[in-house]
């Protein structure tokens, strides 16, 4: 049984696709632009949730699509690949093995038959067809992270000349769909050259209008009591708690009958505050989702920047030093995140690599900070990712803070030092006095 329908600040995946609610239109809009044209790009702002309805909607869809044709016709007519691994040494190779890995795992008997090894990225995007017999979809999922790290990236065997080559292929059998954050959308003009075409197509995901935050906060609920076993306790929505819900996290903070079809809804926050009080309705074993509860555990960016202080206060001292100094290197100025190993951090916070690695290992445990892939060629290394855009904004606060307090007790160490010094140069003058006296009464006598 599901513990958690609201997944917080963590994507949905496909696993979790019957509570990935509130996008219906946006999934179908995303699936049909997807199987109908050779390149679609999504875009919208950072949490808007386009990772959550590629994977929990689009991917899912098409799962579920191709599972039915198999039944029906013997053969599934498609498969999606979902790639994300943009921080690969070479991500061209790893899109590849991913691709021949999702077909293998389709076609069944004939994955034991040996790949022909074509050269190229078509090439095995038509051998890869070929073994199937039916369509790839394939969805490159946080494209900004390419840029990120592979913005130099050029010449013969990269993905920047493949991928152009194999969307101007004729009668190659895939579709491609590009997901990246608006911010770095103007990135991709570096591939206008070769694709002039290149956002004819595209989609701008927004913020979720109120009817469909209003899905999203209750047939997560819903979903969950259809699955509950007979005799167990449902769970309930007070219907005031969904409408202070749905204007605490806003756009606008304010939502009247006359403006709720103009609002909208930030959707990640919307996950934090509904995941969070799901946890501790749960914890005090209560089946009714309160809006008392969320009088007393505050607003969205008060909920996550009160987690975050709660997470770091089960760091000891020395520890919460240490994140604060790795944290720095972990964000960029501008808010992105950066995906670091622990002897990088060590290095550049000039910490020892076990402190860093012990920290890294408890934040990980409490949902701050993501262990990601690994660089190809080397398994034995694990890197280290801010696990969400608004973690890394209630990061900088807190470390804003942090330094602040370690400034103010740095102050007031001095300070207390300096006073006992008064005190104690204060002291040795007064003894120095008596003892001067009474060497004069003494050389009197």
């Amino acid at each position: 049984m599901v513990e958690y329908p609201y997944k917080g600040l963590a994507s949905y995946d496909e696993a979790d696709s019957r509570f990935f609610c509130g996008r219906e239109s946006d999934r179908k809009i995303v699936a049909a632009n997807l199987m109908s044209h050779r390149l679609t790009v999504l875009y919208g702002p950072s949490g808007v949730g386009k990772s959550s309805l590629l994977i929990a909607g689009v991917a899912a869809q098409l799962r579920e699509g191709a599972a039915d044709n198999r039944k029906e016709n013997g053969i599934p007519e498609s498969v999606v690949v979902s790639f994300r691994s943009w921080r690969r040494a070479d991500p061209l190779a790893a899109l590849i093995s991913t691709v021949r890995g999702s077909v293998a795992a389709i076609v069944g008997g004939k994955a034991s038959e040996p790949m022909r090894s074509r050269s190229g990225f078509v090439e095995a995007l038509e051998e890869s067809t070929e073994m199937l017999d039916g369509e790839l979809f394939i969805i490159l999922d946080q494209f900004e992270e390419y840029f990120l790290y592979h913005l130099e990236e050029d010449g013969e065997a990269t993905f920047a000349t493949e991928f152009p080559r194999a969307v101007k292929r004729p009668n190659l059998r895939v579709s491609f769909l590009v997901c990246i954050r608006e911010d770095s959308l103007a990135r991709l003009d570096r591939f206008k050259p070769a694709l002039p075409e290149l956002f004819d197509n595209s989609i701008r995901l927004k913020p979720l209008d109120v009817a469909s935050a209003r899905v999203a906060i209750e047939e997560p609920v819903e979903e969950y009591n259809r699955l509950l076993a007979f005799g167990e306790d449902r769970v309930q929505l007070e219907s005031a708690l969904v409408e202070e819900v749905l204007r605490a996290t806003s756009m606008s903070r304010v939502i009247t009958p006359g403006q709720s079809a103009k609002a909208r809804v930030e959707a990640s926050y919307l996950q934090v505050v509904m995941s969070r009080l799901w946890a501790e309705e749960r914890r005090v074993g209560s089946h009714v989702i309160r809006l008392e509860t969320l009088r007393r555990l505050g607003e969205a960016e008060g909920m996550l920047r009160n987690y975050l202080e709660s997470v770091v206060n089960e760091l000891t001292i020395g520890e919460q030093e240490v994140a604060a100094k790795v944290f720095r290197f972990m964000i960029t100025p501008s808010g992105g995140r950066i995906s670091l190993t622990p002897s990088d951090l060590a290095a550049y916070a000039g910490l020892h690599e076990s402190d860093v690695k012990s920290v890294l290992e408890k934040v990980v445990r409490l949902r701050i900070v993501d262990a990601v892939v690994p660089s190809m060629g080397r398994p034995e290394v694990v890197e280290y990712q801010i696990m969400h855009d608004l973690v890394a904004s209630a990061v900088v606060d807190w470390q804003q803070r942090y330094w602040f307090r370690a400034g103010q007790h740095g102050q007031q160490v001095e300070e207390a030092t300096v006073r006992r010094l008064r005190w104690w140069v204060a002291g040795l003058t007064a003894l120095s006095v008596v003892s001067l006296i009474a060497a004069v009464i003494a050389w009197i006598k």
